[in-house]
C-alpha cells in the first residue's frame, strides 16, 4: 500500500491567501481527515494559535503583523507573541509600569480576562492591589 504524502506548501498557500484558518479548514485545504497530519505540517512552518476564540485559529508568523504590545488582530481574532491568553495577560501586566485592571486588559485584548487574572493570582504569578475600587 502506498503512503499518502501531504504537501506543506498547500497549507502555506492557503494561510497566505486567507490569513487565518481553523483546523477544519486546514484539514480540508490539505486533503486530510486527520488532525495530527495538519499539526505535523504546521510544525514545519512557524505558526501561531489565536489566544481568542479558544485557540481555534491558526496563522503563520510571517503573516502576523504584531504591534508594539505584541498583538495582532485579524477581524475579531487575536494573536499574541506571548502565546496563550494567560501568558499574554501575564506579560502585559508585567510590562506595564503600574499594572493593568481587568477592564484595561479587556479593552486591549478584546476578550474577557477575569478568569485568566484569577488563575494567575491563585498561582501567585500576579499580585493585585485595590486602587480606586478596582484591582
Amino acid at each position: 500500500m502506498r503512503t499518502v504524502v501531504f504537501c506543506t506548501e498547500l497549507l502555506k498557500a492557503f494561510l497566505e491567501e486567507h490569513k487565518i484558518a481553523t483546523l477544519v479548514e486546514l484539514k480540508e485545504a490539505l486533503g486530510s481527515k486527520v488532525d495530527m497530519t495538519v499539526f505535523r505540517k504546521l510544525r514545519e512552518l512557524t505558526y501561531r494559535t489565536s489566544y481568542s476564540h479558544r485557540g481555534k485559529y491558526y496563522t503563520l508568523d510571517r503573516i502576523a503583523r504584531f504591534d508594539d504590545k505584541g498583538l495582532w488582530f485579524f477581524h475579531s481574532v487575536g494573536f499574541s507573541i506571548f502565546g496563550s491568553l494567560i501568558s499574554t495577560v501575564k506579560a502585559l501586566v508585567e510590562k506595564s509600569e503600574m499594572g493593568l485592571s481587568a477592564a484595561e486588559l479587556r479593552e486591549v485584548l478584546k476578550v474577557e480576562v477575569k478568569e485568566s487574572l484569577l488563575r494567575l493570582f491563585r498561582k501567585k504569578q500576579l499580585h493585585r492591589e485595590k486602587m480606586s475600587k478596582v484591582y
